[in-house]
């Protein structure tokens, strides 16, 4: 998962195209990335790199 997020994060990228990534939910993922990074929204993360 992390490895499809750095390999495309020049790419329009959402919440699911990262969790498919990790064959997880979009739920799941969102957890892993606040337990990962401290953040409590991935999607804000996303915004922030577009």
């Amino acid at each position: 998962m992390l490895i499809y997020f750095h390999t495309h994060y020049a790419d329009e990228l959402s919440l699911k195209d990262i969790a498919d990534a990790g064959t997880m939910s979009i739920a799941q993922c969102n957890r892993c990335f606040n337990k990962m990074l401290n953040v409590t929204e991935i999607s804000e993360v996303l915004d922030l790199i577009k």
